[in-house]
C-alpha cells in the first residue's frame, strides 16, 4: 500500500510538472486579473450549475450508488470530500498564497466533509426506503 501511495505521487508529480510547464503562463494573466478585482459575491452561472452537477455525478457514482453499509459511505463520503474540497482549497492556496490561510482551508475542507457526509446520508436513506 505504501508503494502504491509513493508511486501515486511520483505520478501525480510528473505528469503534473508537465502540465504546469505548457500552461502556467495561461494561468498568470487569469491569477493576476482575479488579485485585481473585487469579489463582491458569488454568481451560480453555468460554471456554478457544472460544478455542482459534477458534483451530484461524483457522489452517486463514487460513494452512493454501490454503500451497502453506513460506515462504509461515510468513509468514501469523507474521501470523497477531502480529494475534492481539499485540491480546490490547496490549489487555491498555492495560487493565491498567505491570503488563503489555514483558517479557510479547515474551516472549508470541514465543510465539505460535513455537506458530502449529510449529501450522501440522506440520499442512501431515502434510496433504500424507496427503491
Amino acid at each position: 500500500m505504501l508503494l502504491a501511495f509513493i508511486l501515486i505521487l511520483v505520478l501525480y508529480g510528473i505528469f503534473d510538472s508537465l502540465w504546469f510547464s505548457y500552461s502556467l503562463p495561461k494561468y498568470v494573466d487569469v491569477v493576476d486579473a482575479i488579485h485585481k478585482r473585487d469579489i463582491t459575491g458569488f454568481e451560480l452561472g453555468w460554471y456554478g450549475i457544472l460544478a455542482y452537477i459534477t458534483m451530484a455525478i461524483s457522489t452517486y457514482v463514487l460513494v452512493v450508488r454501490d454503500a451497502k453499509a453506513r460506515g462504509e459511505l461515510l468513509v468514501k463520503a469523507v474521501c470523497l470530500a477531502l480529494a475534492m474540497y481539499g485540491v480546490f482549497n490547496f490549489t487555491n492556496a498555492t495560487m493565491f498564497g498567505r491570503e488563503w490561510s489555514w483558517k479557510i482551508i479547515v474551516m472549508d475542507t470541514a465543510w465539505g466533509i460535513f455537506v458530502v457526509s449529510a449529501v450522501s446520508l440522506i440520499v442512501h436513506f431515502f434510496m433504500k426506503k424507496t427503491f
